[in-house]
């Protein structure tokens, strides 16, 4: 499956142009499902420096995203508007229920 994850209150706490503190299990479980063959795209407004910055918080994390604001061409997905199986943001509908309400669905299985 992929996964289009928002970064900002999502993966860290709303601090922009900060980083803030990461969310409870947000790395944890994004490597998990990297791990069973998911890919990630870091879905953000977030530009130019701020990516780099974001990119470099990932990183420091041991988590390195499968794609940032763009498709995964190599399985097709070249359009503008980001393809994903799902979307986690905070400021969605339904709401984001989390990052252990994701790795109880997505990785243990339960429902």
């Amino acid at each position: 499956m992929i996964f289009a994850v928002d970064f900002d209150g999502t993966i860290c706490k709303h601090e922009f142009p900060k980083i803030g503190q990461e969310l409870p299990g947000a790395i944890q479980t994004m490597s998990k499902l990297q791990s069973m063959g998911h890919k990630i795209i870091i879905w953000t407004c977030r530009e130019d420096n701020f990516i780099h910055n974001m990119r470099n918080w990932l990183m420091l994390r041991g988590f390195t995203p499968d794609a940032v604001n763009k498709n995964l061409e190599e399985l097709g997905y070249a359009r503008k508007k980001i393809y994903a199986d799902y979307y986690f943001d905070d400021r969605s509908f339904p709401a984001f229920p989390g990052w252990a309400e994701v790795e109880k669905y997505f990785i243990r299985g339960e429902i």
